[in-house]
């Protein structure tokens, strides 16, 4: 990703496991807009980033196209468009939100798609780039969430270890970071 400072970037998902992707990226120099359903968190996550001089909160649900793309545009308009794009974003909303984010990203952008294993094992690591995403100049990456081994046996993974993982695909030159492991499956964590 472009290093540079003033270079802004959206995180879809921020104030959960993606916190600290927020704090870094906004200690790196990275103007932010934050995207998220819960006004508090998204508070919280602002606050703890360095306020809204480096994030712009945008509380709504992305679920809600309706509501997100209005939102995104006013955002871009504010902040330019984006050079990197972290998205956490469940499966059934993935075409409308890529659609929107796409409309919203510099013409070289990096985009780092997060892919959750807790009820299945990815079969989708390194698919075909999303249509949205295919353009010139648009380098989409995947982050893939396994599991760690514990002296218990198996634990889903901290999220620290999901931030150095979000990162790693971002500041990185592979299309696609494994964090923790997925082999065998059954040895996942049972709840």
């Amino acid at each position: 990703m472009d290093s540079a400072t003033g270079c802004p970037v959206l995180v879809v998902g921020g104030t959960g496991m993606l916190a600290g992707v927020v704090r870094e990226l906004s200690r790196r120099g990275h103007p932010l807009a934050v995207l998220a359903r819960d006004a508090t968190r998204l508070q919280e996550v602002t606050e703890a980033a360095g306020g809204r001089d480096r994030v712009h909160p945008m509380q709504v649900n992305y679920a809600d196209a309706e509501a997100l793309r209005p939102r995104l545009e006013a955002t871009l308009a504010e902040v330019g468009p984006f050079c990197a794009a972290v998205l956490w974003v469940r499966t059934p909303h993935r075409r409308p939100v890529y659609a929107t984010v796409a409309r919203c990203l510099a013409e070289e952008a990096v985009v780092v798609d997060v892919l959750g294993s807790s009820t299945r094992l990815p079969r989708d690591i390194q698919p075909e780039v999303p249509e949205p995403f295919r353009r010139p100049g648009v380098v989409y990456r995947q982050t893939v969430l396994g599991f760690a081994d514990s002296p218990e046996g198996t634990r889903w993974l901290h999220h620290e270890e999901i931030v150095e993982g979000v990162l790693d695909t971002l500041d990185g030159p592979g299309a696609s970071v494994v964090v923790g492991r997925l082999h065998p499956w059954e040895d996942r964590p049972a709840d």
